[in-house]
């Protein structure tokens, strides 16, 4: 299916160091898998992130109704799990906005992705995933992010609940027999390519100038 997606200006990407030097001097990308969110699941609870299985799956805790025809049941204390099963593998990344509110900055949370983060032209990148991709099923864009006690019935890989919303995050969702791919070294080979300590991205400041 072709369609529209809005591409960010510039995009971030927050991980540990060697992750990071390797995505951008060799051009390989780690996507993250259900399996691998799962298994993390618990120790990102215990650091305060919690949002492994963000917008791939959805669990709920309280009263469910069953409606058939004009006859319904309830289920108090229900439990119910809900999984997006179209893509498998994601990746995903600090997109801007296109529209930003005065006096933004980044959210000092984005450190806990990872130690290190490298600023990228998104158009540069995204054009080289289009090309390695070109014979792959895959899509691009940005969360969406939804109200805190919602349950959706229709769950996408780009849903996640609001509270998360400081990431302005982007994603590349497809489905792959190996979890990395090489776009080889398009990053490394441009200078508007800045890798920078993740503590620092708070400081960022933004200056638009007209042309």
């Amino acid at each position: 299916m072709i369609r529209s997606v809005p591409l960010p200006p510039i995009l971030i990407k927050v991980g540990k160091k060697q992750h990071i030097e390797q995505f951008v001097n060799e051009g390989i990308i780690k996507f993250g898998t259900y399996a691998d969110y799962r298994k993390t699941e618990d120790h990102d609870i215990i650091v305060g992130r919690s949002d492994s299985l963000e917008g791939l799956g959805q669990r709920f805790d309280g009263t469910v109704t069953l409606t058939i025809g004009e006859r319904s049941i309830e289920v108090p204390n229900g439990k119910l799990n809900i999984f997006q099963n179209q893509y498998s593998h994601l990746f995903c990344m600090y997109g801007f906005a296109r529209t930003l509110p005065f006096g933004f900055k980044i959210d000092g949370r984005m450190q806990c992705f990872g130690d290190t983060a490298v600023i990228f032209n998104s158009k540069a990148f995204l054009m080289r995933m289009t090309e390695v991709f070109s014979m792959i099923d895959f899509e691009m864009d940005y969360v969406k992010y939804y109200p805190e006690k919602t349950f959706l019935s229709n769950l996408g890989p780009y849903s996640k609940r609001e509270g998360y919303s400081y990431q302005y995050e982007y994603r590349i969702a497809t489905n792959l027999s190996n979890e990395f791919v090489n776009i080889g070294d398009v990053l490394a080979q441009r200078k508007d390519t800045l890798i920078v300590p993740s503590s620092k991205l708070s400081k960022l400041k933004l200056d638009i100038r007209p042309y």
